[in-house]
């Protein structure tokens, strides 16, 4: 990545409600980067506490399946945010982050946000409004798609109950007759 000068942070995502003197503050309080395409913004297994904006470009988010293949778990666009877990609890990247094409991303430091949140009531109420729902989102999600699993998980496994009751009933061997309700 090479960093860049620019004096404001564009209007979109979080920075969307600021006026143009916020903006400019948010500017100050971190740093621009292009990036070019197939670069890698983050690796999975690195351990961060950045915050980063997407201002242009694609990015790929991937999740490692062995030592040489990868599963696409989604995109980060214009607007996007990604590292906001990081940002509060700093754990090692579960995903890689790589550009699909050229771009620009701003990049906020864990001691960069609690400054600017300290600093500014109004982009402190803005920042942590839109991390807050981005994060709420994101679970919200993830709690949806673990439910649908496991809904098909629990629909698979009945149904191999049923199959393993059904195969264990000898060849050639008829089941006993059933018995008439009693009355």
């Amino acid at each position: 990545m090479l960093e860049i000068k620019r004096l404001t942070v564009p209007a979109y995502g979080f920075a969307k409600n600021l006026d143009p003197e916020r903006r400019q503050l948010l500017a100050i309080c971190g740093q621009f980067f292009t990036f070019e395409e197939g670069e890698v913004i983050v690796n999975e297994g690195d351990t961060h506490t950045d915050l980063y904006f997407v201002l242009e470009g694609t990015l790929m988010l991937r999740r490692r399946i062995n030592e040489h293949s990868y599963a696409p778990i989604g995109t980060a666009k214009r607007g996007s945010t990604f590292g906001e877990l990081n940002l509060f609890h700093p754990l090692p990247a579960r995903t890689t982050i790589l550009a699909v094409t050229s771009g620009e991303i701003w990049r906020l430091s864990k001691e960069q946000f609690e400054a600017m949140i300290a600093d500014d009531l109004v982009i402190a109420r803005e920042a942590l409004g839109y991390l807050c729902t981005t994060l709420a989102l994101r679970l919200r999600r993830a709690t949806e798609r673990y439910a649908n699993t496991k809904e098909e998980y629990d629909q698979l496994f009945d149904d191999l109950v049923e199959e393993r009751s059904l195969d264990e009933v000898l060849p050639g061997v008829e089941p006993p007759p059933e018995q008439p309700a009693a009355e």
